[in-house]
Order: C-alpha cells, then sequence, then structure tokens
C-alpha cells in the first residue's frame, strides 16, 4: 500500500526483509569449493617449484617437484566429483597460464637482451605471486562451500600479505616484476578465469555469477532489481533525438498511490542519467498537480511512484522523455511493458495492486 504507509518506502527505496534460513551446502557448493580450493594450491606450489630454480639460478625447474603438484591437483578433483562444472584439463590448461604469466612478468631481464632474472628478489616475488592467488582462491572456496557472500576481510588479508612480500623481495636486489603488474596478472589471469570457470551453482542466469552473454547477475530471474529477468542490459549510445511516451492506469476509480515498473526497450531508447537523479527526473513530466513523485531509473526500467492525497483520475499519470539510442530502430508502444507493482486508495489502507492495471502509449 502506497498512501500513507509506504510513503517512506517510496522515499526511501528501501524494504527490510527477514533474513533467509541458512541453506544446507549443496554437492555443487562442495564440489566447486573442493576445485576452487586446489587450483589454488596447484599454482602456489608449481611457483614453489620455479621460485627454488630461479632463486638458486638453475637452468632447469625440478620436474618432480612439477608432478607432485598436478598429481595433487588431479586427485583432488577426482575426489571433488562432477557435481559442479570445470574439468581437469581446462582448469589445468587455465593454471598453466598463469604460472606462464607470473614467471614472465617476475623473471622479466632488467636490460633488453639479458636472460631471465635470477636471484631472491625475482625469486620471492614468483613465491608471493602463488601465495596471494592460492589465498584468493581460497577466499572463493570458502565462500563457495558456505553459500555465504565472498569475505572482504579474505581479500584483503591475501593483499596485504602479498603486498608486505614484495617491499620485502626488492629489498633483496633488483628484478623488474613490480607490485602493480603481478597483481594484474593474478586477478586477471589467475585468480578471476580460474574462479568463475567453478562456479558453486550451474550455469544460468540467476546464479549470481557474470557468464558470456550475460551483462549483469544479481542471482535471480526478476525484475524490478539491478539486473533484468535475462541478465542482459543491452547498450545504447544516445543521440540526439529524443521521443515520448505516456504512461496510464486502469482498473480502480479509487487509486492514490500507484507505484509503476516501465520496462523500456534499452537497446532502442534510454533515460538520460541514472537512479533519481536529476536527469531522471527531469524526463518525468505530465504528473497530477501536487503529487508526491519517485523516480528510479534501473538502465533497463523505470520504477516511478506517483501518489496523492485524493484519488487519481482514471487515464495518464505521468511522461517519459527518451533518447534515440543511436543506429536503433524507433520503438513502438508493443516494446515496453508495464507492471503496477503497488496501489492503494486515499487512505492508504485499501490494496489496489491486484486490480490496478497500466498501459504505455505514444507520444
Amino acid at each position: 500500500m502506497l498512501k500513507t504507509i509506504a510513503i517512506g518506502f517510496l522515499v526511501s527505496g528501501m524494504l527490510v526483509a527477514g533474513r533467509p534460513a541458512a541453506a544446507k551446502t549443496t554437492p555443487e557448493q562442495k564440489c566447486a569449493a573442493a576445485k576452487q580450493k586446489a587450483a589454488g594450491k596447484e599454482i602456489a606450489a608449481e611457483l614453489g617449484c620455479y621460485a627454488k630454480a630461479t632463486g638458486k639460478a638453475l637452468p632447469t625447474v625440478d620436474q618432480l617437484c612439477l608432478d607432485k603438484a598436478t598429481g595433487k591437483m588431479s586427485a583432488a578433483f577426482t575426489k571433488a566429483g562432477t557435481a559442479c562444472v570445470g574439468d581437469l584439463t581446462g582448469v589445468q590448461s587455465q593454471v598453466d597460464g598463469c604460472v606462464n604469466q607470473l614467471m614472465a612478468t617476475a623473471t622479466a631481464p632488467v636490460n633488453p637482451g639479458d636472460p631471465p632474472a635470477t636471484g631472491k628478489c625475482p625469486a620471492d616475488k614468483i613465491k608471493a605471486s602463488g601465495k596471494k592467488s592460492a589465498a584468493k582462491l581460497g577466499c572463493t572456496a570458502k565462500s563457495a562451500g558456505s553459500g555465504k557472500p565472498l569475505d572482504p576481510l579474505c581479500i584483503m588479508k591475501a593483499e596485504t600479505k602479498f603486498d608486505a612480500a614484495i617491499t620485502k623481495a626488492d629489498s633483496k636486489g633488483t628484478c623488474v616484476g613490480t607490485q602493480v603488474g603481478l597483481e594484474v596478472v593474478v586477478d586477471n589471469v589467475c585468480f578471476n578465469p580460474i574462479a568463475s570457470s567453478l562456479p558453486p551453482v550451474a550455469p544460468a542466469c540467476g546464479n549470481g555469477i557474470i557468464e558470456p552473454g550475460e551483462t549483469c547477475d544479481d542471482g535471480n530471474t526478476v525484475n524490478g532489481d539491478s539486473c533484468p529477468s535475462d541478465c542482459v542490459i543491452q547498450s545504447c549510445t544516445p543521440g540526439a533525438t529524443t521521443r515520448t511516451f505516456t504512461v496510464s492506469f486502469s482498473g480502480s476509480t479509487n487509486v492514490a498511490g500507484i507505484q509503476v515498473l516501465l520496462d523500456y526497450p534499452e537497446g532502442k531508447v534510454s533515460i538520460p542519467g541514472s537512479g533519481g537523479d536529476s536527469f531522471v527526473t527531469g524526463s518525468i513530466s505530465n504528473t497530477p498537480a501536487g503529487a508526491l513523485l519517485v523516480s528510479n531509473d534501473l538502465d533497463y526500467a523505470l520504477i516511478q511512484s506517483v501518489t496523492t492525497a485524493a484519488a487519481l483520475p482514471v487515464g495518464p499519470i505521468f511522461r517519459v522523455t527518451f533518447q534515440d539510442c543511436q543506429g536503433a530502430t524507433a520503438p513502438t508502444p508493443a516494446d515496453f511493458t508495464c507492471t503496477v507493482t503497488d496501489a492503494s486508495d486515499p487512505t492508504g489502507f485499501i490494496d489496489l495492486t491486484g486490480v490496478t492495471t497500466c498501459s504505455v502509449s505514444a507520444p
């Protein structure tokens, strides 16, 4: 209900929901957690092998050391089973790419034409990079296995230890590999790709993981929040031309407070600004005199509330002026979906949501 008891909700845009009951750990979560942890351990183990060879300026790395590392990950993947996605061959390829990139960065020659750097400085940076990769994947493994959000303190701890290790390594000699350069490899080649390839739930829109073909994923398949039901927000480059559409309501003659969700074709038109900023509110016009208005543009849909002291006349309640997207075909009212998400009478105590509908017309 909107009129009396829900104005605070409309202004704040927030509802306090009860905490969900703790869910049991699923086989998929246990499987993903085990594989993420195993991949992190192999990265650290392999880089430990390379760090020993680099520190002692050995011509080759100990193959038995590397075989031991890969053998442990293979055994861990076998034990984890097939309840989750992520096969050993694919993840091993990601681990190899991670190790190779970190080695190339940490042992980069000091001078062009020189051989790869050796000694304590690059060796310690190699080892630190492996530990950071393992620690961050350990953090995601805990999250995957428990179903709880990723603990930022866990990630921060890994970052802090890495920073201290790199600073200490630089005091032991000269080597080119920088903290920033190594962090880029750890995050973009090691941590993010491996964690993404071993999700604790099956790949799909609504699993909380942004996968190929998706631009967002907030863990559900409903509209009206930060991500649409299909997990795709179409891109739009706003043009110079604008067009206006009108939102009307019907179904009840005693509506004084109404909130609608206007799902618009974001690949064809856009609303300037975002959320409830002045650009968004400036796009709303032709509203009832004296009405309390609250706008929230989600970049694919507009949540708009209109609240008055008396019943609203059935028909138009507001207009929205959109910018056309460059190169896109002009939209029609059929490209829009309007849903009444809340409605009440002037007292604010009679819920009219189920009997009130909304529609879109041009202009």
